[in-house]
């Protein structure tokens, strides 16, 4: 009798699960049909979470938009017209890669400088597969047509009949894939992006941009944007050392930081006997060890209710834990440079750069390299979880110098570079960009030039 109950019970929910099963496959996503993906998944942000929170994996480095004719005009992610840019853009790229078609023929460069277009950027390649799963959306003739690019074109029409997505590889300019869709089928969209484009350009801020590719200056491998005039930037930016006040340690104030790693409160301190600048907070599981030089890492060795998540998914846990924990991260502009998967252990890293006032700060290599990093700021997630954050706080003293008019252009420091180093015969990347002193406690304004044997500054040409 009891085994024909149970019987009854098993075969009760065989066919519930087949029902639900059944119903998912006339009416659900057809793309994931596990019976059990809405528990393995249950760690996966939802679009309107990603919209609300930013954390996309496709935010660019760098966002410009451009008019023919004339020059590139960036737009400060400090500035609202980048997420209002941004945001259009993302609800162009859902349409063109959902219901667009591939464009077969061969498209040259001038294409591009012949359109009005949003440009986004990249410091790293991306598969096109990642940025169909960052926009929750599934095409395969995309995934499988589109080769990695690190630079994106949104051409909106204006008086054409398609709007256009350019993918390229700044690499190889004469590899230029696209996809377009019809504008009666984003019209609403493509109206925006227009009127977003030209207030951005009557209300330019910050100095017009060439490009490299567009002039067709051979010197750069890769499409490199440079200020061409009229540059008014902060030329020296001066540092204080983090939780310090009067030059003695606020250990109140750092635990109050430190705090914020914890599910609970520090359960013990303890200060290095060999080195009393290194102190370590711990809980038994975490533990987060503070270097009072301005360097902080938090270790996770309790990793619970293993997931299986994607690049896409995990670079969301590394977001949100960055933005939920570290208390004063909105003190500090940072930006994805770069990432490493390791697919055997299901652990990704992603490493980021430091900019201030969206101009790049560049950390000393040989410092990066005393402290075991790469970028001033790093977090590993793995099965799901952070196990790993380490970055150097960057604290800006109280005083900030006005702006003024930088003198140095972009031709003569090429100039002088080839002179000194006849040898270099291709630039990677050139930017103006903050070089700190550490000994001087202080950030300097230094073109900087990228080669593939160097990296020159202009001090020191």
């Amino acid at each position: 009798m009891k085994n024909n109950i149970l019987k009854t019970i098993i075969l009760t929910v065989l066919i519930v699960l087949s029902l639900y099963q059944t119903t998912r496959l006339w009416f659900d996503d057809l793309s994931d049909l596990n019976l059990f993906s809405d528990i393995i998944n249950y760690n996966s942000y939802k679009e309107e979470e990603k919209e609300e929170e930013g954390y996309y994996f496709i935010k660019p480095d760098i966002m410009a938009t451009y008019i023919p004719q004339q020059e590139y005009v960036l737009i400060k992610k400090t500035n609202t017209q980048f997420q209002d840019i941004f945001s259009n853009s993302i609800d162009f790229l859902k349409a063109i890669i959902s219901n667009g078609e591939i464009v077969d023929k061969e498209i040259s460069q001038e294409t591009i400088w012949d359109k009005t277009n949003v440009l986004l950027k990249y410091p790293f390649v991306i598969e096109s597969d990642l940025l169909a799963k960052d926009l929750n959306i599934k095409n395969l003739d995309f995934e499988n047509e589109i080769d990695k690019f690190n630079e994106i074109v949104i051409a909106p029409a204006m008086m054409d009949k398609y709007v256009y997505a350019y993918f390229i590889n700044d690499n190889y300019y004469d590899n230029i894939r696209a996809l377009k869709i019809k504008r009666r089928d984003i019209e609403k969209s493509n109206q925006n992006l227009v009127t977003l484009i030209n207030d951005n350009e009557s209300k330019q801020v910050l100095p017009a941009f060439i490009s490299t590719k567009n002039l067709h200056i051979k010197l750069f491998d890769n499409n490199v944007l440079l200020p061409e005039k009229d540059l008014l930037y902060t030329d020296e930016v001066y540092l204080k050392t983090p939780f310090f006040v009067d030059d003695n340690l606020d250990s109140a104030q750092l635990e109050d930081y430190v705090n914020g790693f914890f599910k609970n409160n520090i359960k013990w301190k303890l200060t290095n006997k060999q080195d009393t600048g290194k102190i370590t907070y711990t809980d038994e599981s975490v533990f987060v060890y503070y270097d009072t030089k301005g360097i902080v890492e938090y270790i996770n060795n309790d990793i619970q209710n293993r997931k299986d998540l994607s690049v896409i998914d995990s670079y969301y846990v590394a977001e949100k834990f960055i933005n939920e924990k570290d208390k004063i991260i909105n003190k500090q502009e940072y930006s994805l440079s770069d990432y490493s998967e390791n697919k055997n252990e299901n652990m990704t890293t992603f490493y980021f750069s430091y900019k201030y006032n969206d101009v790049n700060i560049n950390i000393p290599k040989s410092y990066l390299i005393s402290l075991d990093m790469k970028y001033p700021m790093e977090i590993t997630v793995m099965d799901g979880q952070v196990i790993n954050y380490k970055r150097m706080i960057l604290e800006l003293d109280d005083y900030i110098k006005p702006p003024e008019q930088i003198n140095v252009d972009y031709i003569s420091v090429i100039d002088k570079m080839l002179n000194k180093y006849p040898d270099e015969k291709s630039i990677e990347d050139m930017y103006l960009g903050y070089k700190i002193e550490y000994n001087e406690m202080n950030m300097k304004l230094e073109w900087t030039i990228i080669t593939d044997n160097n990296i020159i500054f202009n001090s020191d040409l």
